[in-house]
């Protein structure tokens, strides 16, 4: 495959990609439980206001019934872009893009023996 064919390919990947997590994304918002997105939303607020996990609406302590590296990711979005949703949602598209940019790169190297 030429070069040329090889990045129109790729960029129709990456548009497919945004496009289907801008609609699944508009989906999801109303159709799933948003308690998975809340309890991060709140470990991540609670760590820019208090510098801690510990969220006081639970009975145990959020760090044992969540992963703190989300919750990491969006404090540390929230101290620099602001609370803002746009950027959190901005930054996720942006991840997952970028994840999909390494795997094409890996895989491109495997496949063509380099």
């Amino acid at each position: 495959m030429s070069v040329r064919r090889e990045k129109i390919l790729f960029f129709c990947i990456l548009c497919i990609a945004a496009a289907h997590g801008v609609l699944l994304g508009y989906v999801n918002w109303g159709l799933r439980d948003p308690q998975g997105l809340i309890s991060y939303n709140k470990i991540a607020l609670s760590l820019v206001e208090n510098f801690d996990f510990h969220n006081d609406e639970t009975l145990f302590p959020a760090f044992f019934r969540r992963p703190p590296g989300y919750a990491l990711v969006l404090a540390l979005s929230y101290l620099v872009l602001g609370k803002n949703f746009f950027a959190v949602v901005a930054l996720n598209m942006t991840l997952w893009l970028l994840s999909i940019t390494f795997l094409w790169r890996i895989s491109t190297r495997f496949l063509k023996g380099e």
